[in-house]
């Protein structure tokens, strides 16, 4: 059984962006949103400094309910910032 956790992860954003193609934003928890940075970018982020980044404005992020859920749109775009080298 060879799933990768790149695999497992696009599965899962294939599933998340056909919810969002019905009008709805996809909001990610901060554990996925990490899951998507190491299987995109193969980087692996403490949950300190995600959450430090969400607190200083560096990751947009919404809490709801006292969660923290951050948009897959911003996940990609940190995805592409991270990816051009760019710090956060």
């Amino acid at each position: 059984m060879e799933t990768s956790l790149a695999a497992l992860s696009n599965q899962s954003l294939a599933r998340r962006n056909q919810r969002a193609s019905l009008g709805r934003p996809v909001m990610l928890s901060p554990e996925h949103a990490l899951e998507v940075l190491d299987a995109r970018l193969g980087i692996a982020v403490g949950r300190s400094t995600f959450y430090r980044w969400v607190h200083s404005g560096r990751v947009f992020a919404i809490k709801l309910g006292g969660k923290i859920y951050v948009p897959l749109a911003e996940m990609e775009s940190v995805v592409d910032r991270l990816s051009r080298g760019a710090r956060l």
